[in-house]
């Protein structure tokens, strides 16, 4: 029998709207190898690849009277030249143009009658390189094992080894009738399925998604007091639009940070957003309004108790000081409210948990993030580990490497983080009305990593410098 769709799933499919895409995006820069690149390149690695992420040809099919979720059914009709698409940026081609290409790409819906993904081969770049946006819906990658688009693209050498598999044919698709009978079965043995039908049912009936998705958390999370709202623009309307920025840190920078403190990589990373955000907010309205503090949902990848090489991720809130005017202080403060709370992730982690292709894992953030409800934080953050040694695509080494995080719904802005050779890649995703001007806050990402590299004391004799620990004070505004 065809697979179903899990209850996490249902989630993120149930709260798409054409205002809201759910699909995660990334957006690459490769160098061609010497013989060149080109479109059918391309289509014909995919073609040999895919076999290994038997989802990537998979569709969705409803089951009558939603007696039960949907399953994935093999699509009889696929078509690997639909999906991957051929585009070229007017002359010449910037990083500017390239963003406002995959702006354009990230405002679509993905075709709910073929399978969820598509990918974009984009040429026009300087110096012959070329670039691929994909699309991918969290519902397709599951689990600890998943392989999605990225990883099917992706491999450590120029020239892997050749993948064989048989010739590919579709299962029949299954009746209607045998589709509710075992509906039925599963909800006889497992009764709680019944309730997701019903959610799903009512969304689709014209209630409101946020309801469906809150009503299904609170009966596994306590409610937690509403507090002031934070300092971040108000979501207002969703446009459906989106804007796009990117910025590059080095990670050596970033790793020295981590070197001359007690703060892991992550807490550092979390300092630099939050002064970026701090000076954005002052550059956009004079001041920080709200609490002074933006609640960040970093979902993170650790390591899971079945081994050194295993991998869960995990999510949790973390309270970025916005208001503070003082760079160290701000990352003392984030330290020591995320000490208690979780292992932190040091610096080597970085590359023994960078298997996964960076969009997998973004891909797995998201499904962890999407048991909070909305109401506890007011930001996603997504920090995973890249492969810090190169990575191909049929010969063509990839130079960039940036995550398009999805809006979760009422957020006007999140942000994605992949490190990858020696550079951190942030991509920035907003929504076009209620935060045009994202590429501002991209661009105080280098100056607030430089600010807090300011700020750090020299080193001791002893070793490591201490962090002064700040007086207890408000946060300031300015």
């Amino acid at each position: 029998m065809s697979d179903r769709v899990g209850s996490a799933d249902l989630t993120f499919l149930y709260l798409e709207r054409r205002t809201n895409p759910q699909h995660l995006a990334s957006l690459a820069v490769f160098e061609p190898p010497p013989g060149g690149f080109d479109y059918q390149r391309l289509v014909a690695l995919l073609e040999e690849r895919i076999v290994l992420a038997p989802r990537l040809r998979q569709r969705l099919r409803n089951v009558p009277a939603r007696l039960g979720n949907p399953v994935w059914i093999d699509d009889p009709s696929f078509d690997l030249t639909f999906h991957v698409r051929r585009s070229a940026l007017p002359r010449p081609g910037s990083a500017e143009s390239l963003l406002a290409f995959a702006e354009l790409v990230q405002s679509r819906l993905l075709d709910r009658a073929r399978p969820l993904w598509e990918m974009y081969f984009v040429e026009g770049l300087p110096g012959d390189r070329f670039a691929v946006i994909t699309k991918t819906h969290p519902s397709l990658v599951e689990g600890s094992d998943a392989v999605d688009l990225a990883s099917v693209l992706l491999h450590d050498a120029p020239h892997p080894r050749r993948t064989v598999a048989p010739l590919w044919m579709p299962e029949p698709e299954p009746d209607g009738w045998a589709l509710a009978r075992a509906a039925v079965r599963e909800v006889a043995l497992r009764p709680i399925l019944f309730g997701d039908a019903v959610r799903g049912s009512l969304a689709e009936a014209g209630s409101t998604a946020a309801w469906a998705a809150d009503a299904a958390r609170s009966l596994i999370r306590p409610a937690l007091p509403v507090r002031e709202r934070g300092p971040l623009p108000a979501p207002g309307r969703p446009s459906g639009r989106r804007r796009l920025a990117a910025a590059r840190l080095q990670l050596q920078d970033v790793r020295r940070m981590h070197a001359a403190t007690r703060a892991s990589v992550d807490e550092v990373l979390w300092a630099v957003i939050a002064g970026a955000l701090r000076h954005w907010l002052l550059d956009r309205d004079g001041r920080i309004g709200g609490r002074g503090e933006v609640r960040a949902l970093v979902p993170l990848t650790v390591p899971s108790e079945r081994g050194a090489t295993a991998r869960r991720v995990v999510a949790t809130v973390v309270s970025l000081p916005v208001g503070e005017p003082d760079a160290l202080t701000r990352l003392e403060r984030i330290r020591r409210q995320t000490a208690a709370a979780r292992p932190s992730i040091g610096a080597d982690a970085l590359i023994a948990l960078s298997d996964f292709a960076p969009p997998t894992l973004h891909a797995l953030g998201a499904r962890a993030a999407a048991g909070l409800t909305g109401r506890l934080f007011d930001l996603p953050v997504l920090h995973v580990p890249g492969a810090q040694r190169p990575r191909y695509a049929a010969g063509a080494r990839m130079v960039e490497s940036y995550a398009l995080p999805r809006l979760p719904v009422g957020k006007p802005l999140a942000i994605g983080i992949t490190s990858y050779q020696g550079e951190i890649f942030v991509g920035v995703t907003a929504d076009r009305d209620a935060v045009p001007d994202a590429a501002a806050l991209a661009s105080a990402l280098p100056a607030a990593l430089a600010e807090l590299a300011a700020a750090v004391p020299p080193p001791t004799p002893a070793g490591r410098p201490r962090i002064p620990r700040p007086a207890a004070r408000a946060g300031s505004s300015r």
